[in-house]
């Protein structure tokens, strides 16, 4: 339930660090999970849109093509 896109973009470069520090390890990390708290109407300080907007450029920098990523759209789908 960030209020602005920079929480879900700050959260991401979180992730890149934890990739990394499992590939340190010698993992192969192939999936990421962006989680979920995304608004599901516009009628919120931020939208949707905006956080797909903001997320698209760092997802492409930081991981490459062959993470798999998933969400949980949960409150997406649930709000009126």
């Amino acid at each position: 339930g960030y209020m602005h896109p920079k929480g879900f973009t700050e959260t991401l470069k979180g992730a890149r660090a934890a990739f990394d520090l499992g590939e340190s390890f010698g993992f192969n990390l192939t999936l990421l999970d962006i989680g979920g708290g995304f608004p599901g109407n516009d009628n919120t300080a931020v939208t949707f849109r905006e956080i797909a907007i903001a997320m698209a450029p760092v997802l492409d920098e930081l991981f490459p093509p062959s993470v798999q990523l998933i969400g949980e759209p949960g409150r997406y789908f649930a709000a009126d």
